[in-house]
């Protein structure tokens, strides 16, 4: 299953949060698109709004969602949502405790 992962970029912990779910999704067998490396392979000039164009499109080729604690707290996360949502992607629900 391709998922990709919905969290708050922006705080260390978030940033942590994101690849430690990237990591245990991996191993379990899924294809995980994990923002941060999206962001970090982005040219210099690439804004917030370029992005959210970006993850739309991520976004609409993956099988789910999954919402990293600490996603809430992000204004991005918060539209990446919305996108999943109005898309009717299947969210992956996993333990906080990952």
């Amino acid at each position: 299953m391709k998922i990709y992962l919905i969290g708050d970029k922006n705080t260390k912990q978030g940033k942590e949060n994101l690849y430690k779910y990237e990591e245990y999704l991996s191993q379990n067998g899924h294809v995980v698109i994990n923002p941060l490396k999206v962001i970090e392979a982005l040219p210099i000039g690439i804004n917030h709004s370029d992005y959210v164009v970006i993850s739309t499109g991520l976004i609409r080729i993956c099988d789910a969602v999954c919402y990293v604690p600490g996603h809430e707290k992000s204004l991005i996360a918060g539209l990446e949502k919305g996108n999943a949502i109005r898309q009717e992607k299947a969210v992956y629900a996993t333990n906080d405790n990952i």
